[in-house]
């Protein structure tokens, strides 16, 4: 039979060490660890008596209770770690040199932000009503096939630009792809541009539509004639590629982007035609000189 070990609810020395766990805790032994079967006697002041745990005996209170505990200790190295870390955390953010973000005031007395400016932005109001301005941004549309259609409209008359455009969502002409040429297919529509390669992208055509619309709307707010502009500029620029993922055999994991675009049409109107000029024949080859005149002998 199991002898009934000492030390019980009753005893003298549960009391002590209740009284030892309501005192507040020294700092000395704090780096270590403490071990649960090491119960040192209240009063005695001496060592810890290492032995097993008896019933009705209590731990010593932990590291983390002298840390977080409301009996904690502030002067451990670890919790003055701890409150310095916390005082750089919850404090305000300061910049050395902060940089002041463009605003503009507007007639209700209220900040905004300056917009981006156009890559023809005249320094004159009066330059500016001289021409007429499109753009959109963070088109979800490639950029690779708006850039050439962008090519291909560059330089037209503005009726003549909306006409291909039609065609092209119609399929009876189509863009040439000069740059972004890989792996594109061959088609006859092509021979019209001097190219080979090209393709119908009809959400390419659909925005620049709008967009030439758009500018149109904005010529005539300038007191401008649509039937004298012609598209001076056509900028395409990349935006941020949108992330997603694709799941392949074997447990893989793919990235899946997509690649908008930004657009700026500007429109200019013909001042004055010029001649055409008179054909020159001019030689292929280099370092060639003109014939020097004989003289009669």
């Amino acid at each position: 039979m199991r002898k009934k070990q000492q030390g019980g609810r009753g005893s003298h020395k549960s009391e002590d060490v209740r009284a030892a766990r309501l005192a507040p805790p020294s700092c000395s032994g704090l780096r270590v660890r403490p071990n649960p079967n090491l119960i040192s006697p209240a009063g005695a002041g001496g060592p810890p008596v290492r032995g097993p745990r008896k019933r009705g005996a209590v731990r010593r209170p932990s590291q983390r209770n002298f840390l977080f505990g409301p009996n904690r200790c502030v002067d451990h190295p670890v919790a003055v770690r701890l409150a310095r870390l916390k005082a750089l955390t919850t404090a305000p953010r300061q910049t050395a040199h902060p940089t002041p973000r463009k605003t503009t005031t507007t007639r209700d007395g209220t900040q905004v932000r300056r917009r981006t400016p156009y890559s023809q932005e005249g320094g004159r109001k009066e330059d500016r009503k001289a021409i007429a301005r499109s753009r959109s941004n963070y088109l979800r549309v490639h950029f690779k096939n708006t850039r050439e259609t962008a090519a291909a409209i560059t330089g037209l008359k503005l009726a003549k630009a909306l006409s291909f455009l039609n065609d092209v969502t119609e399929h009876k002409q189509c863009v040439p792809f000069r740059r972004f040429s890989g792996g594109v297919g061959r088609t006859a529509q092509a021979k019209a541009h001097k190219a080979t390669q090209g393709r119908w992208p009809l959400k390419s055509a659909k925005y620049m539509i709008q967009l030439l619309k758009n500018a149109q709307a904005n010529a005539v707010a300038n007191e401008l004639e649509p039937e004298d502009l012609i598209i001076t500029s056509v900028n395409v620029n990349q935006a941020p590629k949108t992330r997603r993922r694709t799941y392949r055999a074997h447990g893989r994991i793919n990235p899946y982007q997509g690649h908008p675009c930004h657009v700026e049409i500007v429109l200019t109107p013909v001042t004055a035609e010029v001649e055409k000029a008179e054909d020159v024949v001019v030689t292929k080859r280099r370092g060639v000189r003109a014939p020097k005149a004989i003289a009669a002998s």
